[in-house]
C-alpha cells in the first residue's frame, strides 16, 4: 500500500469512528505488517499525532531491545503516514537545533542510534538507503575501491587455482606448473598436449 492510499485509509477509518476504541481502530491499520506489538504501535501511534499539540503535551519515546527484534521495522511502519513530517537524525546537537531555519512544530524527530560495534558500516548502510531514495550517488573512498578490488583479485586467483587442479585430476603425471604453462601456451594459440575437451570441461 502507497503512502498516500495508507493515509486515506486512515482517513475513511477515522472519519467513521463513533466510539471510545479509536487505538483499536489503529491497530488494525498496521496488520499485518506489524504483529503482537499492540501496546507499542498505540504509544508510538499517540506519540506521533502529539506532534500537533501544544508544547507541554508532545511525546517523546525511546525504543529499546535487543539487536535484531524488530525495532525499525516497528518504527518506519508506525511512522508511514507521518513520512511527510518526519526528520531522521543518527545524532545532533543542541547547537545545531538553535542554527536550523526548521520550523520544528508538526514534525517528528526520529533518530536512530548506531551500534558502536559496527558504526561505521551503519552509517555507510543509512548513507547508501538515502542515496537509492534521493538518487544521490556515492563516491567509494579509496580504501573501498582497494578492498573492493582486492576481493576480485582474490576471487579470480581462487577459481583459477580450482580450475587448474582440475585439470590436473585429469592428467595426475603434470605438476601444477606445467599445465599452467599449458593453459597460457594455449591462450596463445599453441598447440599443448591436453586436448581442447579437457580444457573446457575439466571436471571428471
Amino acid at each position: 500500500m502507497t503512502q498516500e492510499e495508507l493515509k486515506g485509509d486512515h482517513e475513511r477509518r477515522f472519519n467513521d469512528i463513533k466510539s471510545s476504541n479509536i487505538l483499536e481502530e489503529v491497530i488494525k491499520l498496521y496488520n499485518p505488517k506489524v504483529v503482537g506489538e499492540e501496546d507499542n504501535i498505540k504509544l508510538l501511534w499517540c506519540a506521533c499525532i502529539s506532534k500537533d499539540l501544544p508544547k507541554k503535551y508532545r511525546l517523546s519515546v525511546i525504543i529499546t531491545s535487543q539487536s535484531s527484534a524488530g525495532k525499525s521495522n516497528l518504527t518506519n511502519s508506525v511512522l508511514e503516514p507521518f513520512n511527510d513530517d518526519v526528520l531522521e537524525f543518527t545524532d545532533y546537537t543542541q547547537a545545531y537545533l538553535q542554527r536550523t531555519e526548521w520550523n520544528m512544530n508538526g514534525k517528528i524527530m526520529k533518530m536512530e542510534q548506531m551500534e558502536r560495534t559496527n558504526e561505521k558500516r551503519q552509517i555507510r548502510n543509512k548513507l547508501e538507503q538515502l542515496a537509492k531514495k534521493e538518487k544521490i550517488v556515492i563516491v567509494p573512498r579509496p580504501h573501498e575501491l582497494a578492498a573492493k578490488a582486492n576481493r576480485t583479485r582474490s576471487s579470480k586467483l581462487r577459481k583459477y587455482h580450482h580450475y587448474i587442479r582440475l585439470i590436473q585430476d585429469n592428467f595426475p603425471d603434470l605438476d601444477y606448473n606445467t599445465i599452467r604453462k599449458q593453459l597460457s601456451e594455449r591462450k596463445q594459440g599453441k598447440e599443448v598436449s591436453i586436448p581442447d575437451v579437457i580444457w573446457q570441461n575439466p571436471s571428471p
